[in-house]
């Protein structure tokens, strides 16, 4: 029995401890950020915009009414400098999928998306699309996973 009394003892103290360093923490904290309120209240304005120097304010928003003025040309993004592709129209798949499939029944051992996209130039990403609707419209087939992925002419 004296075991767990120690014990319960013990644990009365831990709790007691850790309730009241909480206690502490949180009143540390609200001390501290009342006085860094209380300090920039009584900053002046320069005094303020002279700390952060380094950091340029941004442009106010133009008032209600008024009309934007043009944008400077190194403001236009083009569609590639987004990371994205520019769209592809159904005609643009399509022959991309016809210059897969010449390419792959040029090559009876069959060939991976890179080597496919390394043949045909232009963005790595721009094979994925043509490749998979050749292979669901039945044009090429393929064997293996993911990065072994080969793809062979039709049989």
């Amino acid at each position: 029995m004296c075991g767990f009394k120690s014990h319960l003892r013990y644990n009365v103290i831990v709790r007691l401890f850790t309730s009241s360093l909480k206690q502490r923490i949180a009143e540390l904290a609200n001390e501290f950020a009342a006085n860094v309120l209380r300090e920039i209240k009584r900053a002046s304005l320069e005094e303020i915009l002279a700390e952060t120097a380094g950091s340029a304010p941004k442009a106010r928003k133009a008032e209600k009414g008024a009309k934007p003025g043009p944008k400077p040309a190194h403001a236009k993004k083009s569609v590639a400098s987004s990371g994205r592709l520019p769209r592809r129209s159904q005609a643009d798949i399509d022959r991309a999928i016809e210059s897969i499939v010449a390419l792959v029944n040029r090559h009876a051992q069959g060939l991976r998306a890179d080597q496919i996209q390394e043949a045909l130039g232009g963005d790595p990403r721009a094979v994925s699309k043509p490749l998979s609707d050749a292979l669901s419209k039945g044009l090429i087939a393929k064997r293996g996973n993911k990065r072994s992925t080969v793809y062979l002419p039709k049989k």
